[in-house]
């Protein structure tokens, strides 16, 4: 037994050693295959169990106990278990194996240390000793998406409460506190500033999409009011956006896709403003079903630029080539299938649906955002 902890604490070290050399040849060399195996490394799920055995949400327990009469903490990502008639299948068939810390988080705190000149071994397991694996059905995983955590949690416990994720035997106390400790708030401060500075040196290039030129042209010429606010389109040199309207962190805007040869990615309205924006974001969610009669089918995004770690939201209608990787995949099926309720190769049709995001995200409810 003795000899059995010391191997695989002289494995869990080996680890530790390569993700501090992966996470150097990242920082200095970060070529796919680099990129690659360092995301791999700190994501590797045989040594997060070293630390920790894997929680579940008590909706995922409960589930899986009534279909095979097992634990689902006991099992891990690639298992496969019968249900109580004898049939087997994947055990994340209906269930998620969560990264509570999103895996983007970690590979930000380690290139963290690496930059200040203090990642050893010893800091790799404090840092991945904190990470937890949590079962959790798919249905609220999607949730956690929705509402914006799917990259950024401030405290992983309070992204749980907030969408009600309820974990089974678990001192969430405690990890509340040991995720505090962490200061995951200090990764997102640094990246929304890096997100500042980039905005700040968009305007630096001049390529506007010919799209862009096209429609500041048409809606100059057609002088188009509503309410008595006329309707402009404002063009960013070398962005992929333009607007036609921008106050108070809300935005009705285009967008295009270099990938679709700069021809139209989606039209919507984009909200900016970390809580702010997904306050003002559920206010309109909550009446989904009344703007959606109006509008068509929407994409609604509560935290749209992942990637980038933007606490922004988005709810807007994509073409069939760009359907947002974020959506639950019934809806993506839907929108490549239906893509649009216009022609998005005519600019007059174009214009016309920037201007219903206007009349209905816009002119009657700007008061909300007093």
């Amino acid at each position: 037994m003795e000899e059995n902890k010391k191997q695989e604490e002289r494995e869990l070290n080996f680890i530790c050693d390569i993700i501090v050399r992966l996470t150097k040849e990242n920082a200095e060399n970060p070529t796919p295959a680099i990129k690659r195996l360092f995301r791999w490394a700190y994501h590797e799920t045989w040594m997060l169990k070293s630390f920790s055995r894997p929680l579940a949400s008590k909706k995922a327990f409960d589930y899986f106990y009534e279909k095979t009469g097992q634990d689902i903490r006991d099992f891990g990502w690639d298992d496969t278990v019968k249900d109580k008639n004898g049939q087997r299948f994947l055990v994340r068939k209906d269930c998620m194996h969560e990264h509570m810390i999103p895996s983007s988080m970690i590979e930000k705190m380690l290139m963290k240390e690496f930059k200040q000149g203090t990642l050893t071994i010893e800091k790799v397991k404090d840092i991945i000793s904190k990470q937890r694996i949590c079962w959790i059905l798919r249905e609220e995983d999607e949730e956690l998406d929705r509402r914006g955590y799917r990259s950024y949690r401030a405290n992983p416990m309070d992204a749980y409460m907030d969408v009600g994720i309820e974990l089974y035997d678990e001192d969430t106390t405690r990890l509340k506190k040991m995720f505090d400790e962490l200061n995951l708030k200090d990764v997102l401060v640094e990246k929304e500033e890096k997100i500042i500075e980039k905005e700040k040196t968009m305007e630096e290039v001049t390529n506007v999409p010919q799209l862009f030129v096209e429609l500041a042209e048409y809606f100059d010429n057609k002088k188009i009011e509503v309410k008595g606010r006329r309707i402009r389109l404002t063009t960013y040199k070398n962005a992929n956006y333009a607007t036609i309207f921008k106050e108070k962190g809300v935005w009705v805007n285009v967008r295009t896709n270099t990938k679709l040869g700069g021809g139209l990615l989606d039209i919507g309205m984009y909200f900016e403003g970390g809580k702010v924006a997904k306050d003002n974001f559920d206010k309109f969610y909550a009446h989904k079903n009344q703007i959606e009669k109006y509008m068509g089918k929407l994409v609604w995004q509560r935290d749209c630029l992942f990637k980038s770690g933007s606490q922004t939201s988005r709810i807007s209608q994509y073409s069939k080539y760009a359907a947002p990787s974020r959506a639950p995949f019934e809806l993506i099926e839907e929108i490549r299938k239906n893509p649009y309720t216009f022609n998005p190769d005519d600019i007059k049709a174009i214009a016309k649906e920037l201007v219903k995001y206007y009349e209905v995200f816009v002119a009657d409810v700007l008061n909300i955002f007093d």
